[in-house]
């Protein structure tokens, strides 16, 4: 799922960027990694919970399997 970025959070993302590489980075591209690192933080996160479900951070509700 893609996301749309606080702008102060993509800041922030593009001067750390800027003050390690010191190459400047889009908007676009500062939410690209964003997004990278959200699905990478959600891996971790599936890991440590098999029973996480990352539809529940949507709001829907997964159908309960049956036994």
């Amino acid at each position: 799922m893609q996301h749309r970025f606080n702008e102060k959070l993509i800041t922030r993302l593009q001067t750390y960027w800027k003050t390690r590489t010191g190459e400047d980075i889009s908007d676009a591209t500062a939410n690209e990694y964003l997004n990278s690192f959200a699905d990478l933080y959600e891996s971790f996160l599936e890991f440590a919970n098999p029973k996480y479900d990352a539809f529940s951070i949507t709001g829907e509700r997964p159908v309960q399997p049956t036994l």
